[in-house]
């Protein structure tokens, strides 16, 4: 079996040229069984988390989500699967609940990184999503019921 850094250096190779699901693959041919390296299981979430935003840029919105989600399987405290998941979730399907799910699971995650650029739009995203949900929630009926 390859050492982690061999399947370090070659997935860094892969992603030099844009070849993220070659390195998923990579990581499930060397290492097919989950094992107890954290390590590995960082890159594969690593992995699992460049494919995400390729198959995003691609449009393949479904595709990117799977990809996140496995990532989060691998490490769930892989906080940017969180945070681009949730953009996802609330700009491009309005899937509200999820997005907000998404977001507070980002925050909870860097609660101690006060400068992370992304926390100022994550806290925006949940107080408009939380909006949202509150105006749904109470909209009057405006239609009688017979």
């Amino acid at each position: 079996m390859p050492t982690t850094k061999y399947l370090l250096d070659q997935a860094q190779y892969l992603a030099t040229i844009g070849h993220y699901d070659e390195i998923i693959a990579l990581y499930n041919n060397e290492c097919p069984q989950p094992s107890g390296d954290t390590e590995l299981h960082a890159l594969r979430a690593k992995a699992y988390y460049n494919l995400g935003k390729e198959q995003e840029e691609r449009g393949s919105i479904e595709e990117a989500i799977e990809a996140y989600k496995k990532s989060l399987e691998l490490d769930p405290s892989y906080e940017n699967s969180y945070y681009n998941m949730a953009a996802i979730y609330y700009y491009d399907l309005e899937q509200y609940s999820d997005a907000l799910h998404a977001y507070q699971q980002y925050l909870v995650l860097t609660r101690d990184d006060e400068s992370d650029r992304f926390r100022k739009t994550a806290i925006e995203n949940v107080t408009e999503i939380t909006n949202i949900l509150h105006v749904a929630l109470y909209k009057p009926i405006t239609d009688p019921i017979i």
